[in-house]
């Protein structure tokens, strides 16, 4: 009998060993190992896809539900998304949320609230940076906290507006004031939304306050006809993910340390640096279009209707080119004024090649120029790299201040001019 049990134990250990060993080979660990990515990354990911299940939750089961619930939903979540990521770390969202309630409550709609929010928000992120800085680029809770700063700030400055005279703000102050008096579970609510936790987009309180009272509807008394445009996001968001993950492993940062990047010549080296800076976003703009979809999806992303009378979802559109179209437009006004016989749609036909090219490549040249020192982190590895293309960025930039009034006035015609072409 005592060998029949000891067999029996043996068993067991044996099955526990082997059941042991399957959960570690299934650990995210070992998955984020098989993509070639960290664990962090991986969890990152999982958490910004898991939106889209709350948000289908959300609509069948608490839209149009008491405001109270919601909140305690988006709370939740948001709370179990930060512990999925960052562990115990959460309490530093946690807290900056908190005293941020005290702050609105106890200086009231005062210049020294908003003043205090930003010193001090942004004191704790910066604080946050400077004990957490690697040389590598990591995903720690200072991530989140930049997009909570941004908002807590934006916050203050809302509630504040909110004592004014309506009549002494402008149209956009008017749009975002906030008359009433957020609650704790308002405002925790507002920072732990789901959808934009972790990677933003940003919106304002009145516009989440509109969310949770059924009000970001575009068919009234039914829930938002938002899934078509929502997945139309997430699908976009899915081709920078495939893109970005087959591109990843030939185009990198460390090339740009190289010797081989050293000595190509001039215009390659810039090149270069415009190709990677437009690649290098494109693990960014996976996770703001995936985040955008999750925001259309709860409703969200209504900004309206169009003329036509269509429903627009652009309200949490992280990537915007209105600029241009003005410039064209206005170019090809000038265009139109000098020929007379020449219509506006062959002027912007004309134009509207030549601006986006100059346009498009001194935009991305820039930014991958900027996002050298953000992913190279250490000054010696960047300054090596701006050495390379002798400050472009710098002196381009600092030229600006002195010959962008004249380059306004050269593109841009004169009021005057525009009133006797109508």
């Amino acid at each position: 009998m005592a060998s029949s049990a000891e067999g029996d134990e043996g068993t067991v250990v044996a099955l526990a060993g082997v059941l042991q060993s399957g959960f570690q080979e299934l650990s995210l660990n070992k998955l984020a190992t098989s993509l070639g990515a960290s664990e962090q990354a991986l969890r990152l990911i999982i958490s910004i896809f898991l939106g889209y299940p709350f948000a289908l939750f959300y609509r069948h089961y608490l839209f149009y539900k008491e405001t109270y619930l919601i909140h305690l939903f988006h709370t939740f979540t948001g709370l179990s998304i930060a512990y999925f990521n960052f562990g115990n770390q959460l309490y530093h969202s946690l807290l900056c949320i908190v005293l941020q309630f005290l702050i609105l409550r106890l200086m009231g709609r005062t210049i020294t609230a908003v003043l205090t929010t930003f010193c001090f928000q942004m004191a704790y992120l910066l604080a946050g940076y400077y004990y957490t800085a690697t040389g590598n680029y990591d995903i720690k809770w200072t991530m989140p906290h930049c997009v909570l700063t941004l908002k807590l700030i934006g916050l203050a400055v809302d509630y504040f507006d909110g004592g004014k005279d309506q009549n002494s703000l402008s149209s956009e102050q008017q749009k975002y004031a906030i008359r009433g008096v957020p609650s704790l579970l308002e405002v925790a609510g507002f920072s732990y939304f789901y959808g934009a936790f972790l990677v933003g987009p940003q919106f304002s309180m009145n516009h989440y306050m509109k969310l949770v009272q059924g009000e970001l509807i575009d068919i009234p008394g039914k829930i938002p006809n938002s899934i078509i445009p929502a997945l139309k996001r997430l699908s976009l968001g899915l081709f920078y993910l495939v893109g970005y993950t087959l591109l990843s492993p030939h185009i990198t940062e460390d090339y740009l340390l190289t010797e081989d990047y050293d000595n190509h010549p001039f215009w390659f080296r810039c090149m270069y640096m415009l190709i990677w800076g437009k690649f290098v976003l494109y693990k960014y703009v996976t996770c703001w279009l995936v985040t955008e979809g999750v925001c259309i999806l709860t409703g969200l992303g209504f900004n309206g209707f169009e003329e036509k009378g269509k429903a627009k979802w652009d309200a949490c559109a992280n990537m915007k080119m209105e600029f241009l179209i003005v410039i064209v437009e206005r170019q090809a006004a000038r265009l139109i004024q000098e020929s007379p016989t020449l219509s506006k749609l062959a002027a912007i036909t004309v134009l509207q090649p030549f601006y986006y090219l100059v346009q498009q490549t001194i935009h991305w040249l820039f930014m991958g120029y900027s996002m050298t020192a953000f992913c190279l982190f250490t000054w010696d590895k960047w300054l090596k790299v701006y050495k390379s293309i002798y400050f472009l960025g710098h002196i381009f930039f600092l030229s600006l201040l002195f010959i962008l009034p004249y380059i306004h006035k050269a593109m841009v015609p004169r009021k005057e001019k525009l009133k006797k072409m109508e």
